[in-house]
């Protein structure tokens, strides 16, 4: 990995080289083998619903990080079984299912 300054000279992140010299700005994928679970949140309105949520699905155990998009009423989570991300999610009053 590369990291390349933009034309203006800060440095914009990660910057893939690939094998023919092109440059490939995609974020890297996951890890292979790592559980990264997207699911569909409802009832969420608030930043308060948010944190509830990522605070709920940060507690499970195996889980490395948490995404929670109150906009999208979406959030991804690394880590963790599914059964239980659900119902963290349900023990805190909201409905999450696979997206």
């Amino acid at each position: 990995m590369h990291v390349e300054p933009s034309p203006r000279g800060e440095v914009i992140g990660p910057v893939l080289r690939r094998t023919d010299g092109a440059v490939d700005n995609r974020r890297k994928a996951p890890k292979k083998g790592s559980n990264m679970t997207d699911l569909t949140v409802s009832g969420m309105t608030c930043g308060h619903c948010k944190k509830a949520v990522e605070e709920a699905l940060s507690s499970v155990d195996g889980v490395t990080s948490v995404d929670v998009d109150l906009d999208a009423g979406r959030a991804k989570v690394e880590g963790g079984n599914l059964d239980a991300l659900l119902a963290a999610v349900a023990e805190e009053g909201y409905t999450a299912a696979p997206a």
